[in-house]
């Protein structure tokens, strides 16, 4: 079962049920038995979950559902008190009232979880998953009354609950007051009293009152201190860049990068707070703070010119790669350059730089993406398009982009099949973007393949109903 070898875990539980002796099964072995039940209960069910997000809604999900809900009636006839199968007989009755809405919604649904979900909180009331599970169930069913009361009664008992339900659908501020009730009922009880601090700062957070975000921070990292990680520190750092208290958020930043085992990604880490929070000119003045503290590092030079040019300050930022790459040639440091040159439209500078980084590193594809742009801007396709298939070899994942910008090398060469062979894959992988079908309609046209553009310009459309270009093109198409 753990295998996920579901029709092999079937036969086993079945083989093993067979072997417990007819008339003392339910006296003697009645445990095994009921064990053996709950098992292969389990079993049809998540094999029915794994059917039922590859496949579907089906009848077949249907019935290996129904199954697991006769092995779980037989497991609770033998011991009706046990937690652990009432909590799947509830979830997997969720299930079957779910699929029967949807397979056959004419009719009255004869499933009903809640009274199983409940029988499941009375026997485990600290039972957290049986609470995710059934608070998630009355959302689904839109009985959202009883929503505030269970997250608050949730982030009572299990303060590290606040965090996952904050992710969920129905999250709203009105329901934050009651997780707020919970955690201060947590923390009066000393429940997990570090998350629950943490937990409170958070919504003061949200509420924008830093001071006290910070008094529940600081006091949570007293509780258990040898648990802190440098993690906490830079959001302490992080909350003190919120009170606009920059010089407060040094020590703990500094304690960040020297506690990490990774100063270069926590240094990164730093610089992107300091964006989010808009106060590069800070992080600047950090970075003296560094070099003083700690020593000079490359990433010290390539995060401090990253920030001098999002505050428009190129002439700075080269001057401080042009030192480091003058030290210790930097693959980073000639894709800033190339980037510089790029905004300031100096073409032949830009495929220096990022040819330089793409000799430096071999295998990023960001740099023979730029190399093959400053390629493109000078009209030199033929290299264009070469640097642009390399930047889609070591692309780690399918990046629409890269097919797009060498679909417009293939296009200024007049290779159009090739072209709309890139915007085609260009829009597998983002189906959502109008002007890929588009530019592939546009690139069959060239060759004559009118039918064939007539299809994708349709489906641009589809995406894109009111683009007038998209319907213009329709129109030549259908009168040709």
């Amino acid at each position: 079962m753990n295998e996920k070898e579901y029709d092999n875990a079937i036969t086993s539980f079945t083989h093993a049920e067979n072997l417990i002796p007819q008339f003392f099964g339910k006296t003697i072995f009645f445990q095994d038995h009921m064990r053996i039940h709950t098992k292969k209960g389990m079993t049809f069910h998540e094999k029915g979950l794994a059917l039922w997000k590859v496949k579907g809604i089906s009848d077949t999900v249907f019935d290996l559902y129904k199954k697991a809900g006769t092995s779980f009636a037989k497991a609770v006839e033998i011991d009706p008190a046990d937690y652990i199968t009432t909590y799947w007989q509830a979830k997997t009755q969720n299930a079957l009232e779910s699929l029967s809405g949807f397979l056959t919604p004419s009719k009255p649904n004869p499933y009903n979880a809640q009274p199983l979900y409940e029988k499941a909180i009375t026997l485990r009331p600290n039972g957290i998953n049986v609470h995710y599970s059934y608070i998630r169930y009355l959302f689904n069913k839109g009985e959202k009354k009883r929503i505030p009361q269970l997250a608050q009664y949730m982030t009572r008992i299990y303060p590290q609950s606040y965090h996952h339900l904050k992710k969920e659908p129905f999250f709203n501020d009105s329901l934050l007051a009651n997780m707020e009730k919970g955690l201060i009922s947590a923390l009066s009880q000393d429940i997990s009293p570090r998350y629950a601090l943490q937990a409170l700062s958070d919504i003061q957070v949200k509420k924008q009152d830093y001071k006290k975000a910070i008094s529940h921070y600081s006091k949570s990292l007293e509780i258990r201190p040898f648990a802190n990680t440098w993690r906490n520190y830079l959001h302490m750092g992080q909350l003190y860049l919120k009170t606009q208290t920059p010089e407060k958020s040094f020590p703990w930043f500094t304690k960040a990068l020297k506690t990490s085992d990774n100063f270069d990604n926590t240094l990164t880490r730093i610089f992107h707070i300091h964006t989010k929070e808009k106060v590069l000119n800070e992080f600047i003045r950090f970075s003296l703070h560094v070099e003083e503290n700690l020593g000079h590092t490359q990433s010290l030079d390539i995060n401090a010119a990253k920030a001098w040019i999002k505050l428009e300050k190129p002439q700075l930022a080269r001057a401080r790669l042009i030192k480091l790459n003058t030290k210790e040639p930097n693959a980073q440091a000639h894709y800033l350059l190339s980037k510089i040159a790029e905004k300031e439209k100096d073409w032949d500078q830009m495929e220096i730089a990022a040819q330089k980084a793409t000799t430096l590193d071999r295998e990023n594809a960001s740099y023979y993406y730029l190399f093959s742009r400053a390629l493109h801007f000078q009209k030199k396709y033929i290299h264009a398009e070469e640097q642009a298939t390399k930047a889609i070899k070591y692309s780690k994942k399918g990046n629409p982009w890269f097919f797009n910008h060498r679909a417009w090398t293939r296009w200024h060469r007049k290779n159009y099949i090739e072209a709309a062979t890139d915007w085609k894959k260009a829009f597998a992988i983002k189906p959502d973007r109008s002007e890929f079908p588009y530019w592939v309609a546009r690139a069959y046209a060239q060759e004559g393949l009118f039918n064939e553009a007539l299809t994708f310009v349709q489906k641009a459309i589809a995406i894109g109903p009111d683009n007038k270009k998209y319907k213009d093109l329709k129109k030549r198409l259908e009168h040709l």
